[in-house]
This record gives C-alpha cells, structure tokens and sequence, in this order.
C-alpha cells in the first residue's frame, strides 16, 4: 500500500483518556479553518454513526479487507489468536478491528487530502498488547507488516497525559467505552494502568523504530491541559500542512521524527 498514495495518514496513539479524539478533532477544525481537505473515518464511525450500524459496516469492512488481502489478513489473524486474549470473543473483535482499519487506511489512502485516525495501526497494536499473554508486538514479522501496510505518507502522534490525569477523564467519562475504563471501575485500577502503560512503552518502541528508518513521522505532544490542547493542535496541524503541500509539489520532506515536549 505504501507504494503510491495520494493522501496523508495521521494516527493518535495514547492512553484511554489521554485526548487522542479530542486532539485529533481539533486538529480537524484547525484543517478546515485553513480549507485543507480533511476527513476523520474512525471518528465518524464510532462516534456519529449509530452503534447497531456501526457494527455492521466494521465488519463488512473487515470481510472486504479479508477478502481482498487474505495473506496479511492471515498473518494478523495468526498473531491475535496467539497473543493470549482472555476470550475468544475478545479475540473476534481483535481481529475485526485489524482487518477494518486494513481496509479503511487502504481506501483512504488513494484519496487525497488528510485522513485523521483517532484510532489507527498503532493504537491497534496497543489494543492486542493490553489483555496479551504471548504476542511481542515489536516482533520482526511485526514490523515488517507495519512497514508494508502504513501508507505511505504516515505520521503518528503519541498523546501524552499523566496517570492521574487520565484517571480523573476516565472518571468523569460517561459510560464505560474502554477496557481500562471498566477495569477501574470494577476496583483494578492499579493493574489496570499497569498493563496499559506497558502496552503503551511496547507500542511506542514499534513506533520508534519505524520512526528511526523514516518510514514514518513521529510527534509526541502533551494533552495534560486546556493550553496543551491549543498548542498541540497546532503542532499537528501545522506538520501536516507541510507534509501535504510537499506532496502536492512532488517534495520529500527529510523528517523522521520530531519530539515536542
């Protein structure tokens, strides 16, 4: 897929309640304040559509991406059963999940403009490595199907927040849409976060990796508060902007990873 695309790709990785949504639509409005085309796929499906329809049209997407590209959606099928999940079922969403955002950022891909993923490849990754007794996620195979399926203009920005202030939105958050979520709820904070926070490091090691031979671009912005917000936001956009007018021109921008503190 990465080798001809039109589009920009950009994922927002973090913790449950580190902003990856809210950064991910600020950055939205900031794009289409400046009239730069901009969608947002796996917002809108998880928070616009309704939730009987929105089932339905992940796994349709899932079953094209399966059908379409059976051996990677085999080899990712292979890695989720693996990976230990504590139920089958947990593993069926797994692996639903994988094979739509496959097909998704395909699509997306051969459109141009930029294409915003609160929830992309990346965040998928940390998905299986939270419940996970086996998979090692930055494994070679891993990584080298990351490398082949990213597209091919691809950023990934890493939200940060702190422990207590994710503890605090995840409170305040209505229902309970998030493992970790739920898992605080039930009394398991402390494990809950642990596990989480160790998916994450393994998540960001993959990133970095792919960030080391430029395969693609890596941003960390902090999220802890209301200014951060803004000025992350701004970040993003800004980068973005760049990428895609590059890409217009026919240029290469020579940035592997640039770290915001």
């Amino acid at each position: 897929m990465s080798a001809a695309g039109a589009g920009v790709y950009a994922e927002f990785v973090g913790l449950p309640g580190a902003g990856k949504s809210v950064v991910s639509r600020a950055v939205a409005g900031l794009m289409r304040s400046q009239n730069v085309p901009v969608t947002e796929p796996t917002y809108e499906l998880d928070h616009v559509v309704s939730s009987p329809r929105r089932r339905i049209l992940k796994f349709w997407y899932a079953v094209r991406g399966a059908l379409r590209r059976p051996w990677e959606g085999g080899f990712w099928v292979r890695l989720i059963l693996k990976s230990g999940q504590p139920t089958l079922l947990r593993s069926f969403a797994e692996i639903v999940g994988w094979l739509y955002l496959l097909e998704v950022a395909a699509r997306k891909d051969r459109q141009p403009g930029v294409h915003l993923f609160d929830h992309g490849m990346c965040q998928a990754l940390w998905s299986i490595a939270y419940e996970a007794t086996q998979t090692d996620i930055t494994s070679p195979q891993v990584l080298d199907q990351l490398r082949r399926w990213l597209p091919r203009r691809a950023v990934v920005v890493l939200v940060e927040a702190s422990v207590p202030t994710v503890g605090t939105r995840l409170e305040l958050r209505p229902g309970r849409t998030s493992r970790v979520q739920r898992d605080v709820a039930t009394g398991r904070s402390a494990s809950a976060f642990a596990r989480a926070s160790m998916a994450l490091r393994r998540t960001e090691a993959a990133a970095a990796q792919l960030a080391e031979e430029r395969r693609i671009i890596l941003l960390r912005v902090n999220n802890d508060g209301g200014q951060s917000l803004r000025a992350s936001a701004a970040i993003v956009t800004d980068l973005l902007g760049r990428l895609l007018s590059a890409d217009n021109a026919g240029r290469s921008m020579n940035v592997a990873t640039t770290v915001w503190g």
